[in-house]
């Protein structure tokens, strides 16, 4: 009994470090591009939003890599499932239009204001997922949704 008291420690403290290191991302990235939308911007938005997926693919490709897959094994999934891929297309193009709304709605307000709206999104997406998916949510689902109000 005694190693689950300690691997319940372990993961505890886990994922306190990863929640860490996720409202640290979020709060700098808020900060960060409040910094960069001040003034004139000196850049398109949308050359933003594709710089930045474009890193984030280009990291899964290193990523991927550095774990023993291969460029041949991705372009053989890509070739083999297209057909997810184009069913991803499209949350994939709101989702890229999301970001520019992020640039364009945090120059018009405040970074902590702004911060407040997007953490609302968990909060909506846990309750549409609820009323147009029938999903049952648990109660500490619930809890954890509501905890950034």
């Amino acid at each position: 009994m005694g190693g689950s008291a300690t691997g319940s420690s372990s993961s505890s403290s886990a994922a306190n470090f990863y929640l860490a290191l996720l409202v640290a991302q979020n709060t700098s990235k808020t900060l960060l591009l409040r910094f960069a939308v001040s003034g004139k911007p000196q850049f398109l938005y949308s050359a933003a939003v594709l710089a930045t997926e474009s890193l984030k693919a280009s990291l899964s490709i290193l990523w991927l890599l550095a774990h023993g897959g291969s460029l041949r094994a991705i372009a053989a999934f890509l070739r083999d499932e297209w057909k997810i891929f184009l069913r991803v297309l499209v949350p994939a193009g709101v989702y890229n239009c999301q970001q520019m709304l992020e640039f364009v709605a945090l120059s018009r307000l405040d970074a902590p204001v702004f911060s407040v709206i997007v953490q609302s999104k968990l909060l909506t997406t846990a309750l549409f997922s609820y009323l147009l998916l029938r999903k049952q949510l648990a109660r500490k689902q619930v809890s954890r949704a509501l905890m950034p109000l």
